[in-house]
């Protein structure tokens, strides 16, 4: 009695709740699956327990048993196409692979379906008493076969579900969960049972009621879950790779599935073999099945014969142009990128082989890029006035080797190269590349594949541009960082050559003085030190280390440099001084020197060598009152400094755009015959040393520099 109390609830609960998903704008492809298994899950529990009622008269048990086995197909067929349909848009086709297909396999299923619940109604029930006085019925070859149908479709769910489950995201697993949990252990119970039906031929009591209770129990859980969650909004796609896993595992089941009818045949015939014998045939069938169903051969030709006979578009374009899209991003270099879109094109088409000649620019002829499997001597090559290249270069249309000839020894284009057809590589008209194609046996391109070859032919030319197109800008690149090396050390030997001409221009008028004699020695001294310093730097690798800083005198540093420079002795230029006795700071002794050098220079070419120069370095807390507005910086950056410099001229002076798009980047200048180098390099060498330089100008008042340490 309670089993008929659960069949009851489990109709109420699975039809009201088949009813409440459509209020939530389900789809028909999800609402008359759910009605269905509503229905036919009640019907099977009721017609399986009564077929084992004592109280059932013997002239309703072929019904019984015919409805039972119709009921049981339909549970199978519904629990597919639920399972085909949970997870999809509104309205929309099929998601899964099976959409845009050439054959139809839902329509095939279906109609399988059909068939088998009409075969069903014919077949003979079989009452068999057990020796515990069990009553169980026997499964003649009509119910065989039918089981074997049940179980395929059983086994496409299962498939199906898993592919779903594997290609969903993360937050659609979480959502569907009671689906899932639910389907699964609805689809395991209906293999379980179709197999437990095929190995004892024989339908049970026990067998029946634990079917009843899983179907029971799991579909009002996978309802509940539709219900529960908004699932119709979502959508999964399987991509067709699962489909060639799919055929793949047929061929090793059904490998095994020849392996068993060998066996079966040795003993119809009374082949009595040795045991060795036996192993070594079944072995040697599995090693024969393992080789030939895992080659990529057998793989190619599951993939064209699924894409030509099964799909409206014989191509996955999505999964296409992802496979591009990994090639262009996850190549390490540009030869690895032009072998991942080969490969893939290769596998995509089935071909043997496929390889591409690359143009080369010293001589013209195109050589072969480096193959994963070499069908052709990488060595061999196609020259530049060869035929096939002519014919290349003025047409786009790929050209087949068989179609066209030419006077030679062989009578054809490339005859060395193992290729049935080429494809131009080409960027903007300019013929980059040769892509050769070594087709599969009786292999014929249509126009699909054709399209196809081009889109990656295209691809392979786009990085071909851009490789070279890259080496140019390297080259480029190159030769500017050469000038830009020179006109540093153009900027260095024209400072020396500054202060040279200094000395020069003052020994006119005071080489018989002692003291200049004697302050002439000490600037030659530099310079040639300097120079020195300059010739070793080239001569050693470059170095980014940091400055070493030390405690300096930065007054007695200021006195070198006018002293090395011979400024103060111009006749024509005013230098006002105003520094500490001494001001210590934590510096680099030679990096500032060459600072204030620059800076000291290119005041006295500001002004011509006419006019005014003032240099002031005190304490930050001596500053004059209004320099820091002057130079509108944050207050913040004074309060941690400790030492100012301030060097001002009243030369010609820069603009205010200049100063703060300009000033300080490397060349940018505002001489007719500057290199402007000078500044930047003051800049790099202060900020190393946690310094700070700042500047205020205006056109025709000259200009300010502040230093703070």
């Amino acid at each position: 009695m309670l089993i008929f109390i659960f069949i009851i609830v489990v109709f109420i609960v699975c039809s009201t709740l088949s009813v409440a998903i459509t209020v939530q704008r389900y789809s028909f492809s999800i609402f008359y699956p759910s009605i269905g298994l509503s229905v036919f899950i009640p019907l099977f529990s009721l017609t399986g327990v009564l077929l084992f009622s004592p109280v059932m008269e013997i002239s309703w048990i072929p019904l019984l048993f015919r409805l039972f086995f119709a009921s049981y197909i339909c549970v199978v067929f519904f629990t597919f196409e639920f399972v085909k349909n949970f997870l999809q848009k509104d309205g929309s086709t099929h998601v899964h692979y099976l959409s845009n297909n050439k054959f139809p396999v839902v329509a095939a299923t279906r109609v399988i379906a059909l068939a088998t619940v009409c075969a069903s109604f014919f077949i003979p029930a079989v009452i068999l008493p057990t020796p515990d006085n069990m009553v169980i019925y026997k499964c003649g070859v009509p119910c065989i076969v039918i089981l074997f149908v049940n179980t395929g479709l059983t086994l496409f769910g299962i498939f199906l579900l898993e592919n779903i489950f594997r290609f969903s995201a993360s937050y659609q697993r979480k959502i569907a969960r009671l689906c899932f949990v639910g389907l699964t252990a609805v689809l395991v119970s209906q293999l379980f049972f179709s197999g437990y039906l095929l190995l004892y031929r024989h339908i049970s009591l026990a067998s029946v009621q634990t079917v009843v209770a899983i179907f029971g129990l799991c579909f009002p859980v996978v309802l509940v879950g539709l219900f529960r969650y908004r699932l119709s909004g979502e959508q999964v796609t399987i991509p067709r790779n699962a489909v060639y896993s799919t055929f793949s595992l047929f061929l090793t089941g059904a490998t095994f599935l020849g392996i068993g009818i060998t066996a079966y045949v040795f003993r119809i015939f009374s082949l009595d073999l040795a045991y060795f014998d036996k192993a070594l045939i079944v072995i040697s069938l599995c090693l024969f099945a393992v080789l030939i169903i895992g080659s990529g051969t057998m793989r190619k030709r599951i993939a064209l014969f699924i894409n030509t006979n099964f799909y409206t578009h014989k191509y996955d374009y999505r999964e296409q142009f992802n496979n591009l899209y990994r090639s262009f991003t996850t190549g390490e270099n540009v030869s690895g990128t032009l072998t991942d879109i080969i490969e893939n094109m290769k596998y995509s088409l089935g071909a043997d082989d496929a390889y591409i000649f690359i143009a080369n620019d010293a001589d013209g002829n195109f050589r072969m890029h480096e193959n994963k499997e070499r069908f052709t001597d990488t060595t061999t090559l196609i020259g530049r006035d060869d035929l096939l290249v002519r014919m290349l270069t003025q047409s786009p249309a790929p050209v087949e080797k068989k179609s066209v000839s030419k006077p030679s020894a062989k009578g054809e284009i490339a005859p060395k190269i193992l290729a049935d057809i080429f494809f131009p590589v080409k960027f903007r008209g300019s013929l980059l590349g040769i892509l050769a194609i070594k087709l599969a046996k009786n292999t014929v391109l249509g126009t699909e594949d054709k399209a196809l070859i081009e889109v990656f032919a295209n691809a392979l030319g786009d990085v071909l541009f851009k490789s070279k197109s890259l080496e140019e800008s390297v080259e480029k690149k190159q030769f500017e960082s050469f000038s830009h090396l020179s006109s540093f050390i153009i900027h260095d030997i024209k400072n020396q050559a500054a202060t040279l001409s200094l000395v020069v221009k003052n020994a006119r008028t005071n080489i018989a003085n002692p003291e200049f004699q004697k302050s002439l020695l000490t600037s030659l001294q530099s310079c040639s030190d300097n120079l020195q310093s300059l010739i070793e730097k080239l001569k050693s690798p470059p170095k980014t280390d940091a400055l070493e800083l030390n405690p300096t005198d930065i007054s007695e540093v200021i006195r070198n440099v006018l002293e090395n420079t011979q400024a103060s002795a111009i006749k024509d230029t005013v230098f006002s001084k105003n520094l500490a006795a001494s001001l210590f700071a934590n510096v680099n002794k030679e990096a500032l020197f060459y600072a204030l050098k620059n800076i000291i220079v290119n005041a006295l070419e500001a002004t011509n060598y006419h006019g005014t120069i003032s240099l002031v370095a005190n304490t930050v807390s001596a500053m004059p009152p209004g320099t820091r507005e002057r130079f509108l910086s944050s207050l913040d950056i004074f309060q941690k400094k400790s030492v100012f410099i301030l060097i001002s001229d009243n030369g010609c002076g820069m603009t205010r755009q200049f100063i703060e798009q300009r000033l300080f980047h490397p060349f940018a200048t505002t001489k007719d015959k500057g290199v402007g180098i000078g500044l930047y390099q003051c800049k790099t060498l202060i900020e190393k040393m946690n310094g700070k330089i700042l500047c205020k100008s205006e056109p025709g008042n000259g200009a300010e520099f502040c230093i703070i340490f």
